[in-house]
């Protein structure tokens, strides 16, 4: 926010595409190029977000958030990893002749 500031533009939080669809509206025609304000607000965001390190705090967070999910998951994902254990398998055996896949089920 003050980076973006620093350019004249009054953001609060990661919501530039709000200024953007504010003055330059939603859509374009197929294929018109961004007129040279709307480059120059790309651009200061880009730098902005360079500036802040914000691909890697996000890239942190999702793991955070990733890393909490799986714990608070991890039952099931133990589950749902032998079931794929099994299935490959018995992929295994169908391929190799071992088994046909309409008898496979038989044998379970």
């Amino acid at each position: 926010m003050p980076c973006m500031a620093e350019y004249g533009y009054k953001v609060r939080g990661l919501r530039a595409y709000e200024i953007a669809q504010k003055e330059f509206g939603a859509y374009r025609t197929y294929n018109e190029p961004p007129d040279e304000r709307e480059k120059t607000l790309a651009r200061h965001d880009f730098d902005c977000q360079e500036r802040a390190d914000l691909m890697d705090k996000l890239d942190a967070a999702m793991q955070r958030t990733a890393g909490k999910w799986m714990l608070e998951n991890e039952a099931m994902l133990l589950e749902r990893h032998e079931l794929l254990e099994q299935a490959m398998d018995r992929a295994k055996q169908v391929i190799d002749g071992s088994v046909t896949y309409q008898t496979i089920d038989k044998r379970q």
